[in-house]
């Protein structure tokens, strides 16, 4: 019984010193400044356009925009199948970038936690250029926005039924 009330205080005295450790230094506690990025900003908005998945034209729309403090660019993406509305496809990034320009992704999709992905990048010459995978996919995904236009590249491989199968494409988006 001496025993637990003695770990009991030393827990309660740790957590003491942990909590007026942070209030000490309000700084630590303060969410840091919104990102700046201009590759990443022009991005931001609603865009339309036609891709090609697995062999399916696709409608697609992307909704971009800053979440969290503008730390995170959030993409939203919802294709449906030009020749059959049930078929559809949603997904969801999200955009981390430091001050050096380096980013980190993580995709999410309705096909579950198997496909998630993620990755690095940069932003250079006005465009996003990432690099991301999971056990099954890998690929180099590019962004780059011309004024109400937003092309996307992607490059890479997936594993079909065992097999290897590369993929390339182009899309060009319209806000």
């Amino acid at each position: 019984m001496l025993k637990k009330f003695v770990l009991g205080c030393l827990a309660l005295a740790a957590l003491g010193s942990i909590s007026s450790a942070y209030a000490k230094d309000e700084a630590a506690m303060m969410p840091p400044k919104p990102v700046e990025n201009a590759v990443l900003e022009s991005m931001v908005g609603t865009w339309q356009g036609q891709s090609n998945m697995m062999g399916t034209k696709m409608n697609d729309t992307i909704k971009i925009y800053w979440a969290l403090n503008h730390q995170f660019l959030v993409t939203e993406l919802k294709a449906v199948a030009v020749d059959n509305a049930n078929n559809t496809y949603e997904g969801m990034g999200m955009y981390g970038i430091d001050k050096e320009g380096k980013v980190k992704i993580w995709w999410f999709d309705s096909w579950g936690a198997p496909t998630v992905t993620t990755g690095k990048g940069v932003t250079q010459n006005n465009e996003l250029i990432i690099n991301d995978s999971n056990s099954r996919f890998n690929e180099v995904r590019s962004f780059k926005v011309n004024g109400n236009e937003m092309t996307m590249h992607a490059k890479g491989s997936m594993n079909v039924n065992g097999k290897n199968e590369p993929f390339q494409q182009t899309v060009v988006y319209k806000k």
